[in-house]
C-alpha cells in the first residue's frame, strides 16, 4: 500500500480533507494547532498520512517539532511515494514558504509533489481568486483549486493522487534555478502575481481585530462572552436536566414498585437508576457546552481569544491554546 502525505500549513484545512478523502472522523477547527500527533488512514488502495501544520521548516513548537522531523525522515527514506501539500487562498503568501520550501525537499529526493488551493470558496464570496493555471506555472508543480468544506474538487483530486501515485514522474519536476532562493521573496512575489487582493479580504476582520483584540474593549469583550458563556450553560441546560433527573426517578419508582425486595432490586434501583442516571442528569450540560463552544469556534472568537490570552498564560509556561481546553 503506498503512502501519501499531507502536509501544510496551520489551519489549512488538511484534517478536513484527511476526513473528506478517508471517512475518518479526526477533530477540525478553525483554529491552529488541533493536529499534534501523525494520524494515518486508507484511502482508496493508500494511506493518506495527516502530519501537524507548520508555518515553516525551522520548527519552533513540539507539534511542528514533529512535522519537521516526520517530514524529512519520510521524504529521505522514500516511505512515502507522494507529497500532498496544502495551500490556503487566503493565506497564500503565508502557505507558499512552507509549500516552496517543502517543495525543495521532495525535488532534491525524487519524490513527487502536488498542491491543492483551499478555501477557495471563501475567496469567491469575497468576489477575489487565484489564477491557478499561472501559480501552477510558476511553481512548475501540478495545482488544483478545491473546497474541503463544500466538497469541491475533492474527487478531482483524488484521481490526481491516484495518478501521482501510479505515473510519478509526470509530477516530479527537476530543481528549478531560482528555486533554491529566499522563500519568504519568493512566496511574496507569487502571492503579488497570482493571489487575491489581501485587503479585500482581511476587510471585514481587521475591523473585528482592531476590536476584539483591544487591550481595553478587547478584555471586556473577551470577560462579557466568558459571563455570557458560562451562564448560558446553567440557563440552558437546567430544564433539560430537570427533565432527565424526573425521568430517571419515574422510571426508578416504577421498577421500584414492580420488583419484590431483595439484592436485585437494590441493584437497580441503588446502582443502575442512581449510579448511571446520576452520570446522564449533566449530559445536557455538556451538549450545550459543546453547542456553544462550536458557535464560538465558527464564528472565529476562540482564536482571537487564544492570542489575547497568550500574554498572561505565557507567564505559566503556557501558549494562548491552552486558553481553549480549559473551557470544557
Amino acid at each position: 500500500m503506498s503512502s501519501i502525505l499531507v502536509i501544510g500549513k496551520p489551519n489549512s484545512g488538511k484534517s478536513l480533507l484527511f476526513n473528506r478523502l478517508t471517512g475518518v472522523n479526526q477533530k477540525v477547527a478553525n483554529f491552529p494547532g488541533v493536529t499534534v500527533e501523525i494520524k494515518s488512514a486508507t484511502f482508496r488502495r493508500h494511506r493518506l498520512i495527516d502530519l501537524p501544520g507548520t508555518y515553516s521548516l525551522q520548527a519552533i513548537t513540539p507539534d511542528e517539532r514533529i512535522a519537521v522531523e516526520k517530514f524529512h525522515e519520510t521524504v529521505a527514506s522514500n516511505e512515502v511515494k507522494g507529497v500532498l501539500c496544502m495551500l490556503d487562498s487566503t493565506r497564500l503568501e503565508r502557505s507558499l514558504v512552507f509549500g516552496l520550501q517543502a517543495q525543495r525537499v521532495c525535488q532534491e529526493a525524487g519524490v513527487p509533489i502536488m498542491f491543492a488551493l483551499n478555501m477557495m470558496d471563501d475567496l469567491s464570496r469575497v468576489g477575489e481568486t487565484v489564477d491557478v493555471e499561472g501559480l501552477q506555472q510558476a511553481l512548475n508543480a501540478e495545482t488544483r483549486a478545491i473546497s474541503t468544506k463544500k466538497k469541491q474538487g475533492l474527487e478531482e483530486l483524488a484521481d490526481d493522487l491516484d495518478d501521482m501515485i501510479r505515473n510519478p514522474d509526470r509530477f516530479i519536476r527537476e530543481p528549478g534555478a531560482g528555486d533554491g532562493s529566499d522563500y519568504l521573496e519568493r512566496s511574496h512575489d507569487l502571492h503579488k502575481r497570482f493571489g487575491p487582493d489581501v485587503g479585500a479580504i482581511l476587510a471585514l476582520q481587521q475591523k473585528l481585530d482592531s476590536f476584539f483584540l483591544s487591550g481595553t474593549f478587547g478584555g471586556l469583550a473577551f470577560v462579557l462572552v466568558m459571563l455570557l458563556l458560562f451562564q448560558s450553560i446553567f440557563t440552558w441546560a437546567t430544564p433539560l436536566m430537570d427533565g432527565v433527573e424526573g425521568a430517571i426517578g419515574w422510571m426508578a419508582t416504577q421498577v421500584s414498585l414492580a420488583m419484590n425486595d431483595g439484592m436485585a432490586k437494590d441493584f437497580i434501583v441503588d446502582a443502575l437508576f442512581g449510579g448511571v442516571g446520576s452520570f446522564l442528569v449533566f449530559v445536557p450540560q455538556i451538549m450545550v457546552l459543546t453547542f456553544i463552544i462550536g458557535l464560538l469556534e465558527d464564528s472565529g472568537y476562540l482564536a482571537r481569544a487564544s492570542i489575547l490570552c497568550h500574554r498572561t498564560l505565557s507567564k505559566a509556561g503556557l501558549s494562548g491554546m491552552s486558553f481553549v481546553p480549559y473551557l470544557s
